[in-house]
């Protein structure tokens, strides 16, 4: 068996006036920590904002929590999961109404060019998967050169490498513990080793990088399989 990275798409373009627009658009006003992807409870995005009132406190109420994304369309026999994804969106905003003195905003489907920009605009962004064998927006994190806070699981460890920090999966206060150690003046410089370590990772690992690994294994295993 050959493990083969997920690949991204290098490192993601990211302007001033980009950075500006998304600022305005998404109304961010304070450091950020944000969730991003289409709503499914296996991206524990629950964790997250079980997290956030201690991330707050922590941190003097000077933080901005935003919840991007939606329940992923589906159809036909598939639409059953669609009511579950609405189902546990519906759970997620009643906790973030409930919680008191903490910033949650909820923005819904994300164009794709505010991605990038969000994703480097963003203080910390959070990866709260419960269960996953890899994630695109990981992949999407580290072109965008993103600080991520990450579960540890397998599926993420091997495509973040040494470019996240991580917490056990399902624990919201070892998570909070991670993002407090991140936002604030006193962490900055924590902050951009890890936009660095992410703009390493997303440019050893291109589309380009992957498919050469894949048509080399190919060849590999024709090699083996006509010298026996």
């Amino acid at each position: 068996m050959i493990e083969i990275p997920h690949g991204t798409s290098g490192i993601t373009p990211v302007t001033d006036a980009d950075i500006d627009r998304v600022r305005d658009r998404y109304q961010i006003r304070k450091p950020l920590v944000l969730a991003l992807g289409f709503t499914d409870s296996d991206k524990g995005t629950d964790v997250l904002l079980g997290a956030a009132s201690a991330v707050s406190t922590g941190v003097g109420d000077d933080v901005q929590f935003l919840i991007a994304g939606a329940p992923r369309r589906r159809r036909g026999i598939f639409r059953i999961m669609e009511r579950r994804d609405f189902k546990y969106q519906r759970r997620l905003t009643t906790m973030a109404a409930e919680m008191h003195r903490v910033d949650v905003a909820f923005c819904g489907y994300v164009a794709d060019g505010d991605v990038g920009p969000l994703l480097r605009v963003a203080d910390v962004v959070s990866l709260p998967y419960r269960r996953i064998t890899q994630s695109g927006i990981g992949n999407l994190a580290l072109s965008s050169r993103a600080v991520i806070v990450s579960s540890d699981l397998p599926g993420l460890r091997s495509d973040l490498g040494d470019a996240a920090r991580y917490f056990e999966p399902g624990d919201a206060k070892a998570m909070a513990n991670e993002i407090i150690g991140l936002l604030g003046d006193d962490h900055e410089s924590d902050r951009e080793h890890l936009r660095e370590l992410a703009g390493v990772r997303a440019a050893s690992n291109t589309y380009g990088i992957v498919a050469g690994l894949i048509l080399s294994a190919g060849l590999a295993t024709r090699d083996r399989d006509e010298s026996q």
